[in-house]
């Protein structure tokens, strides 16, 4: 008795509450050890259809997060394109999120689920990462109408 006395007073237990937080660490128990059997499964089988190299892929596409520059498509779960983020191209994604001075030029479509190719990332150069850095400093500029200048006109003759 003393040691379930002790229990409820460190858990806050009290009196008519055990058989519902018995059953709430029951619960507890099962869902954590479901937890492990599935993931103790899924790196396996993730690994049998696709290559280890692939792996850290699938953690990066699953959230990406924009704070410099990005020139092309974006397939991701969950996109947020901060505001020193600058995007040339398209997005498809479930979920979307800017904050105030982000750049997107393109088109967004929002999928309900999105199926991400996993193939590794062309390496890009020194000289690639170096232009890329100093591009996102500078957003491009936005396009006014062309304005038209009125001069004299001139005399044609035929």
């Amino acid at each position: 008795m003393a040691v379930k006395s002790k229990a409820a007073n460190l858990f806050n237990v009290h009196p008519g509450e055990g058989r519902i937080v018995a059953w709430l660490l029951l619960q507890y128990f099962l869902l954590g050890g479901a937890f492990n059997f599935v993931q103790t499964a899924a790196f396996p089988l993730f690994l049998v259809e696709f290559s280890a190299q692939t792996l850290p892929y699938v953690y990066i596409a699953n959230a990406v997060i924009v704070a410099g520059a990005v020139r092309g498509n974006i397939t991701t779960q969950k996109l947020e394109i901060r505001a020193s983020g600058r995007v040339w191209g398209d997005v498809v994604t479930t979920a979307f999120v800017t904050e105030e001075g982000a750049f997107l030029r393109g088109q967004i479509r929002m999928e309900e689920t999105v199926e991400l190719e996993l193939e590794p990332a062309p390496e890009s150069t020194p000289s690639e990462a170096a232009q890329a850095e100093f591009i996102a400093q500078f957003p491009e500029p936005v396009n006014k109408a062309p304005q038209k200048i009125m001069g004299k006109k001139k005399a044609v003759k035929s």
